[in-house]
């Protein structure tokens, strides 16, 4: 959040990505596609599924064989739910970073008086293990929405030969100057890499700029 003054893409500006689109060339929305397909989606997806070896190479909806059927590497399921919990967080995560510019301490505790400023959109921090996670129902509503619209999305990119899908990989390639045409491809001999790489201690949030 360093380079974007703790500023954070609102959703709308994430979903529009996938929107199908002449102009391949504008900056701020190719920064928003690299970040969330490079970065956020493995938080969504997990790193087993949406590790440096898949996307570097794959799109979302490319597959692979899960129990004998085809599996989309990130699943509507997985990308909505990640888009769940960026939305329910985004506002939370900007206020931390403004208060700690701001040299001060945040809410240890829900004594502190403040600790209301910081809660999060969808969930209840006085749920405890209630059924449906301690997710209010205006959030359950929102993860059948995005899911929706994400497979809508996906359908019509399809039918436009994966472009957008096609842009993100190309954008996150060039990025992380990618050259081999897959993980394999200039691989020291010994020990093997294709197992999972270790999931992210923590979630980052950076754009460039």
């Amino acid at each position: 959040m360093n380079n974007n003054d703790g500023q954070l893409p609102t959703v709308d500006e994430v979903l529009d990505i996938w929107k199908q689109r002449e102009d391949k060339t504008d900056e701020r929305k190719n920064n928003i596609m690299v970040w969330y397909v490079d970065s956020w989606l493995e938080q969504a997806a997990t790193s087993e599924y949406w590790n440096k070896k898949i996307r570097y190479f794959k799109m979302p909806t490319s597959t692979f064989q899960y129990d004998g059927k085809p599996r989309d590497y990130v699943t509507p399921a997985s990308e909505a739910f990640g888009l769940l919990v960026y939305d329910n967080c985004r506002d939370k995560w900007m206020k931390q970073y403004e208060w700690k510019q701001q040299g001060k301490a945040l809410p240890k505790g829900k004594k502190d008086p403040n600790w209301k400023m910081f809660a999060a959109k969808y969930t209840d921090p006085n749920s405890g293990s209630k059924t449906g996670g301690g997710w209010k129902p205006e959030g359950l509503v929102k993860y059948e929405e995005y899911m929706n619209l994400i497979k809508k999305l996906r359908v019509e990119d399809a039918a436009n030969q994966n472009k957008m899908q096609q842009l993100a990989l190309d954008l996150v390639r060039e990025k992380n100057e990618i050259t081999a045409t897959s993980p394999n491809k200039g691989r020291k001999r010994g020990k093997a890499t294709d197992s999972p790489e270790p999931a992210p201690k923590r979630v980052t949030v950076e754009l460039e700029n």
